[in-house]
């Protein structure tokens, strides 16, 4: 679980990926800033599990450091025995179908890749006129998130392995 620090101040200017990537630093998590396809992104960690934080909505603003009106907090595991091109099983189906209706903001999407399909958990953020403690408590909830998602996750392998025997 991720723990706030109480030294930062607790206004935020601007949105940036400095700004993000230091409040995920203040959280206790990596915080790597890049860049996927010429728009910024960060690339963090909670549990040992990999997500990114990628930016949109470009504002007007300084022009040493491009401000963002919004963000996607994403995490995208590979799904295993499944072959690239085939059809997804029902049991998946239904799980990502039943994650959707349970929760409002999370949404969850399997996503082709070239090496098979992924499990998507894309949460998008509103940052224009946000404060430091929202921000924080937003990464808090993506902690929280995450962690149901690896129940939720879990509660379906049963699912997985019935289907694989069947």
């Amino acid at each position: 679980m991720i723990a706030m620090t109480e030294h930062a101040p607790s206004q935020i200017a601007s949105v940036t990926p400095a700004v993000v990537a230091q409040l995920l630093a203040d959280l206790g998590c990596r915080a790597e800033i890049g860049s996927a396809n010429g728009q910024p992104m960060i690339g963090s960690a909670l549990h040992g599990a990999v997500f990114t934080v990628h930016f949109g909505n470009p504002q007007p603003g300084s022009p040493q450091e491009a401000q963002y009106g919004d963000l996607s907090l994403v995490y995208a595991p590979r799904i295993d025995g499944i072959d690239p091109g085939s059809a997804l099983p029902a049991w998946l189906e239904a799980a990502v179908a039943g994650w959707n209706i349970e929760r409002r903001f999370a949404r969850l999407a399997v996503l082709q890749g070239n090496d098979g399909p992924y499990l998507a958990l894309r949460w998008d953020v509103l940052t224009i006129a946000v404060g430091r403690a929202q921000l924080v408590a937003t990464l808090q909830l993506w902690d929280q998130l995450m962690q149901e998602f690896f129940l939720f996750l879990r509660s379906r392998a049963p699912l997985a392995t019935e289907a694989q025997a069947a």
